[in-house]
């Protein structure tokens, strides 16, 4: 939005004819401070377009802020309530201990688990440069994204992955919010999700389009809390997943996360 708004400013653009305007991942432009900016774009433009809002949690507290200026007299649609399972995802989870034990069930979890692409999702952006050496340095074909990236190197190593060029993404929530990139079998949370929300975002980049995908969680004692209420929030069956040799010390609670 900010690079949208400077153009304006410069007067290098112009939306007073804009018939149609679609601000979507409302939600994380939000998440992101972007409202002032959405807000100073939507002011320049023509008031008799049609306006669409999508967001996948529609009760974000700050949507109102953006919807009163954007929206007139608005219907909302509902499509595929959050908490519905993907019906073509197969989510596993696989018990795990410190960073590096995580690292080498991954590098198994790579080299076994069949897919033409892997996406590995972790939390912090200092994680992922960290992770992706460590892979490189085991011979795996692997790019990291993270959103302190500039946009000429984000389009550069999604161009990697696209192509195939590289068979493994390591990314954070926020630089892979909204991809849709083919052949993308495989979602391994390296790091556990902080909520249903991102968990939902992570693993819906597998299983689209009818094609059949696999989401791994590897899960420690200090994550399995959130994990296990992630489950049940989702109303998610997790498959329990080993690997003989790399089993962990922490083996969890009598019942598996998301059982009732």
């Amino acid at each position: 939005p900010g690079r949208l708004l400077e153009h304006l400013e410069a007067g290098e653009a112009d939306l007073g004819d804009l018939e149609i305007l679609v601000l979507d991942e409302a939600d994380r432009m939000l998440d992101m401070g972007f409202a002032d900016d959405v807000l100073a774009i939507i002011s320049r433009c023509n008031p008799a377009r049609q306006s669409l809002l999508f967001s996948a949690t529609l009760q974000h507290h700050g949507l109102g802020r953006i919807a009163g200026p954007l929206l007139r007299d608005p219907q909302t649609l509902v499509i595929n309530p959050v908490r519905e399972p993907h019906p073509d995802i197969e989510h596993q989870v696989l018990l795990s201990d410190e960073p590096e034990h995580k690292e080498r069930q991954l590098l198994w979890l790579l080299e076994h688990e069949p897919s033409d692409k892997a996406l590995v999702f972790v939390n912090t952006r200092e994680r992922t440069v960290a992770l992706a050496n460590a892979l490189m340095g085991k011979g795996q074909r692997v790019a990291a994204l993270h959103g302190e990236m500039d946009q000429r190197e984000r389009n550069r190593v999604m161009g990697l992955f696209h192509r195939g060029e590289v068979a493994v993404l390591i990314a954070t929530d926020l630089a892979a919010r909204g991809l849709d990139i083919p052949g993308v079998g495989l979602v391994i949370n390296f790091d556990a999700p902080r909520s249903g929300g991102e968990y939902l975002h992570r693993t819906g980049r597998t299983g689209r389009a009818g094609e059949r995908g696999t989401a791994i969680t590897l899960v420690n004692s200090m994550e399995w809390n959130r994990v296990e209420g992630i489950g049940r929030y989702l109303r998610l069956e997790f498959v329990p997943r080993s690997i003989k040799g790399l089993e962990s010390r922490f083996q969890g609670p009598s019942r598996g996360p998301g059982r009732r």
